[in-house]
């Protein structure tokens, strides 16, 4: 399964440039399995914002406490935050920015697994 993904991963990134105009990229979350959240209610959403380079990440219901983890693939840097969708609807994580395949997950409280990636040229 993991195999799988990991072949399939680079088919559904995000492309940016440091010279597109678009300043926030939106994160395609997908839940494990595959099935991406599009028309049906949608949990999390994220988006990449190139201003400050961080993770913005809104959740429109209490999935309770979200442990939230971004790895630049290309560089080995890790970055991780936590908290409380119940508390707070919207949370953000400051990155590095460097060039590179990045991957976002978050766990929630209950188990669950939600999954991103995007690409910074």
């Amino acid at each position: 399964m993991f195999l799988f993904m990991a072949l399939l991963l680079p088919f559904s990134v995000q492309m940016m440039r440091a010279d597109d105009k678009e300043a926030v990229i939106e994160i395609p979350i997908y839940r494990p399995e595959g099935e991406r959240l599009g028309r049906t209610f949608v949990e999390v959403q994220a988006f990449y914002l190139d201003a400050m380079p961080s993770i913005q990440t809104s959740v429109f219901a209490d999935l309770g406490e979200i442990e939230v983890s971004v790895t630049n693939c290309s560089t080995g840097e890790m970055w991780y935050d936590t908290f409380d969708s119940g508390l707070e609807t919207q949370n953000i994580l400051q990155i590095s920015g460097s060039s590179g395949l990045y991957e976002v997950t978050y766990i929630t409280f209950s188990g669950d697994v939600y999954q991103g990636s995007f690409i910074i040229e």
